[in-house]
């Protein structure tokens, strides 16, 4: 007769059914600066992302004694204020000239070299090896140019930019204001430098490190700030609404303010279209770590098994935001409406995700009223146990 067609084995197999990958809730920011360091060490090279861990790596920006360039002090206040680490282009400065602004713009912006196809400059960001959540050029960082460059790479990767404002004067801060649409809604916008070490720190880099000092989905606002000075005080009382920080605050603008206990702190919830920076942080983290998780089942089979489990797999993501605060609450299901059988013979499916979020407290109510009933109640007593 031959072998049985219908046996299998005579004895035990086992199989075993993984549950679904667990998605990490891990919340570092990470700082992207573009610069100059005119006296780089070598292994740095141009137009390279090059990781900083530290504040002894900024010796990488300048080899000698008398450090130059926009990267190296505005590197070590990021790196020594932060708790984060920060990735730098540097860029190769061009030649003293008439055509030195124009060059030093170009080589910001960047863009694709055409014998070699390889990125420069702002472009080059995307050749890091992590992407960074927060970004910003040291140097033109109040140029609409360098500005639009930073925001088209802040749409590619989920960042947050940090601009300049003109560093000048309060009216001339809410005049430039007037450049940002809908588009920037990942854009902050920083005015007054400040000083440490006796030389100016760009706004770019004591807005990213404040903005790196907190978690995505947390407002840098009334954070401590290190700084010797700032290049003009700011007028500041929590109770006017007239004080120079709330009109400024009013238009996106973030500034340093000195608040009653002392020292500097950074001032300002909002980007320059008026949204939550913590609501476009969260965004951007959720997406960025749902970019990340779901990446490993690209290509599964659309089975029932395989969309229960990725619902099930980012609703314990969920539960684990919500127990940390992160989110107030969210689920994830299929979505009724935008899944069909079109889109199944397209390889098309829809995972919704319902969240809510916290906000800042942005604005203290005080309610004092006089009450007489008080005052009544002691006179009576006071009566009662004296007359």
């Amino acid at each position: 007769m031959g072998k049985f067609t219908n046996y299998v084995k005579h004895g035990l197999s086992f199989k075993h059914k993984a549950p679904p990958t667990a998605i990490s809730s891990s919340t570092d920011q990470l700082g992207l600066m573009v610069g100059t360091a005119p006296n780089k060490h070598d292994d740095v090279e141009y137009d390279v992302p090059f990781l900083l861990r530290s504040p002894d790596d900024v010796m990488y920006l300048d080899t000698t004694n008398s450090p130059t360039g926009s990267l190296f002090y505005d590197a070590k206040h990021f790196l020594e204020t932060s708790g984060a680490s920060l990735y730098v282009i540097v860029v190769q400065e061009p030649d003293e000239g008439a055509s030195y602004d124009d060059d030093l713009k170009k080589a910001i912006v960047g863009g694709i070299h055409a014998d070699t196809e390889r990125r420069f400059g702002i472009p080059a960001i995307v050749d890091a090896n992590e992407e960074p959540t927060v970004i910003g050029s040291t140097l033109l960082g109040n140029d609409l140019g360098v500005i639009n460059a930073l925001n088209a790479v802040a749409e590619d990767i989920l960042c947050e930019v940090v601009c300049e404002l003109p560093n000048t004067t309060t009216k001339a801060a809410k005049e430039f204001t007037d450049n940002f649409g809908d588009a920037y809604e990942n854009v902050i916008g920083v005015d007054v430098s400040i000083e440490r070490w006796g030389v100016p720190i760009s706004q770019t880099a004591w807005g990213m490190a404040a903005r790196c000092a907190v978690d995505p989905w947390v407002s840098p606002s009334n954070k401590p700030i290190i700084a010797e000075n700032v290049a003009r005080q700011i007028g500041h009382r929590a109770s006017d609404s007239r004080s120079e920080s709330n009109d400024l605050n009013s238009y996106g603008i973030c500034v340093p303010i000195r608040p009653k206990r002392g020292g500097y702190v950074f001032w300002g919830n909002r980007t320059v279209t008026g949204a939550w920076i913590s609501s476009v942080g969260l965004l951007n983290f959720l997406q960025r770590k749902l970019e990340q998780a779901l990446e490993t089942s690209q290509d599964e089979m659309m089975t029932l098994d395989f969309f229960e489990m990725e619902v099930e797999r980012i609703n314990n993501w969920i539960a684990d935001l919500k127990t940390k605060n992160i989110v107030i609450h969210a689920r994830a299901y299929l979505h009724q409406k935008l899944n069909s059988v079109n889109s199944y013979e397209t390889g098309e499916w829809t995972l919704a995700i319902d969240y809510g979020e916290y906000n800042p407290n942005e604005h203290t109510v005080i309610f004092l009223q006089k009450d007489l009933k008080i005052t009544r109640e002691y006179v009576e007593s006071a009566i009662k146990e004296l007359g």
